[in-house]
């Protein structure tokens, strides 16, 4: 008897057929793994926790204070150090890989933990303990720009509001390149007065996530120097020339007033924002301030009918006649 082979038909049915039990599976295996993976690591970071914790409360038993703050991650998880104070962690398991883990009142109560691909959260609220696991790079940083200027500087400051760690700051000017950073806050100096700007920050957290925020601001304006005569008009032996200049604020750090009398060859400095000139005759008088940056100068102020000359009387003879 002649044996009969499958047809094209009924392979592509079991194709189908497999195709179909794998679209299924596939997902739910993975999912499987995924939430073993999870499961791992929230043991693995909860004992790491756990193990702080308790080398904390023998210090403290020990009469060893450990300072409270935030505690970097390093050494692939075998130690963690504030400033000069260390821990040397002796565990055994899975470690982390970098994180933070802040430290108030000899007890861990919050930390970040970075394992491979994955992150493990922890945080003590009111006596309860929040795990969370989340893949690295899936939370952008949470963070506000404010920007503040004066007449020559821009100050850019990061506001962080969430909980994640920000590892690295970059700043940059209008079309410059960005610079990298470890504050929270930046300064661009030696810029023009009453010119708008644009800055952009960019930053990443320890999760991975990234966020970039553009925004725009105008350094502020320099005030020109004002000028008051007195007399105003009319002759006189001596005129005085009072010059007002911008008072120092936070907005306007570190003025300098200049003043010339010889149509700006020469400039005198004076420490104080007004300054009395007396001319005893005819001349003239520049002004300017600066914030070591910009120039704002004043018209140049002519001061006229000065005369020191001593008033004399003719007295006409007179003819007697008889």
């Amino acid at each position: 008897m002649k044996k009969r082979g499958f047809t094209l038909v009924e392979l592509l049915a079991v194709i189908i057929i497999l195709a179909v039990i794998a679209l299924i599976v596939v997902p739910v295996i993975f999912g499987i793994i995924e939430n073993s993976r999870k499961q791992s690591i929230a043991i693995s970071g909860k004992a790491y926790v756990d193990y702080i914790d308790e080398r904390l409360e023998i210090e403290q038993l020990n009469d060893n204070t450990f300072t409270d703050g935030s505690y970097d991650v390093i050494n692939k998880g075998k130690k963690i150090q504030l400033n000069s104070q260390e821990m040397n962690i002796k565990m055994k398991g899975m470690l982390p890989i970098d994180g933070w883990v802040i430290v108030k009142n000899h007890q861990v109560i919050e930390a970040l933990l970075i394992f491979g691909k994955y992150q493990y959260h922890y945080k003590l609220d009111n006596g309860k303990i929040i795990q969370e696991i989340t893949k690295v790079g899936e939370v952008a940083p949470d963070i506000d720009l404010v920007l503040q200027s004066t007449t020559n500087t821009i100050t850019a400051t990061m506001n962080k509001n969430d909980q994640y760690k920000i590892n690295q700051y970059e700043y940059k000017l209008n079309d410059g390149n960005f610079v990298k950073s470890a504050s929270n806050q930046h300064v661009f100096t030696k810029l023009e007065s009453d010119k708008e700007y644009t800055i952009t920050v960019r930053c990443k957290n320890t999760t991975g996530g990234e966020v970039t925020i553009t925004r725009t601001i105008k350094t502020k304006v320099i005030d020109i120097p004002t000028y008051k005569i007195e007399p105003v008009s009319g002759w006189a032996t001596e005129k005085t020339v009072t010059i007002t200049y911008p008072k120092k604020s936070n907005q306007f750090a570190n003025p300098i007033y200049e003043y010339s009398l010889d149509s700006g060859e020469t400039w005198k400095t004076i420490d104080s924002s007004s300054v009395d000139l007396k001319f005893t005759s005819n001349g003239s008088v520049i002004a300017r301030v600066s914030d070591g940056n910009n120039y704002k100068t004043a018209n140049s102020l002519s001061v006229q009918q000065i005369d020191n000359t001593p008033p004399t009387l003719t007295v006409p003879s007179v003819k007697e006649y008889t």
